[in-house]
């Protein structure tokens, strides 16, 4: 029986760790499989990455009555213990409960620029706007741009007009129309 490993995947783990509505499938393998092994088959039939991956160890130790105990498992040692334990359980199954977090990978946001023409100037002008392309608009994913030069600030600061609004206005007078 340990070649045979039975993943679950999908659904909700109750608190009496019994599984609900949760996909099954059995997976076979050459020998006994290590944690390496186990990953490998995980990343193959799901299509994710290892940093995707959450995986748990599910076994009996109840008599009369199930009662089943979780293990996670995220190294060899964690897969020995987890087999050495199914060995002396009451069924000796190897049952695996996969989750899987889907993160975006490096690829995953392309940007189109769009032109967006500004009327509301006073010079007609145009600006680039970044958009997501048609596939990836099922993330909620954000984008911040900083579209601004290096020293933009710093060349504000520099040519801002010192005057002194109040020097030069003492000497006219406003004439009232009345």
């Amino acid at each position: 029986m340990d070649r045979l490993v039975r993943f679950f995947d999908g659904g909700v783990v109750k608190q009496n760790r019994e599984l609900e509505n949760t996909n099954e499938s059995i997976e076979f393998f050459e020998g006994p499989p290590s944690f390496s092994d186990l990953v490998d088959r995980v990343m193959r039939k799901y299509g994710c990455r290892v940093d995707e991956i959450s995986l748990r160890g599910r076994f009996d130790c109840g008599k009369a009555r199930a009662h089943y105990v979780l293990m996670k498992l995220a190294s060899d040692a964690n897969w020995k213990h987890y087999k050495d334990v199914v060995h002396e359980a009451n069924v000796a199954c190897l049952e695996v409960i996969v989750e899987i977090v889907r993160m975006p990978g490096p690829n995953v946001v392309m940007r189109e620029e769009v032109a967006v023409v500004n009327h509301n100037g006073t010079q007609e002008s145009e600006m680039l706007h970044h958009v997501l392309g048609e596939t990836e608009r099922d993330f909620d994913l954000a984008i911040a741009n900083d579209d601004f030069p290096n020293n933009i600030f710093e060349r504000d600061e520099a040519n801002i007009d010192v005057d002194n609004v109040s020097m030069g206005s003492e000497d006219c007078e406003l004439e009232e129309v009345g």
